[in-house]
């Protein structure tokens, strides 16, 4: 029986969000304490900077 582990899962996961053209970023590379931090302290989970302007909300056909 072949073994599903954490790594099998998150190269799955990278390579279904690059698909559509997402980019990939190593994590320690925007680290608070890396030479390009995208936060300020490891807490803060949600990166606005990266997310602003990627985030888009589709409401349907029918909610005009």
């Amino acid at each position: 029986m072949t073994k599903i582990t954490e790594s099998a899962i998150e190269d799955l996961a990278t390579e279904l969000f690059e698909k559509p053209g997402y980019q990939y970023i190593y994590a320690p590379s925007i680290a608070p304490d890396s030479e390009a931090p995208e936060r300020e302290r490891f807490e803060n989970v949600l990166l606005l900077k990266l997310m602003s302007g990627e985030v888009r909300v589709d409401y349907g056909e029918d909610s005009a």
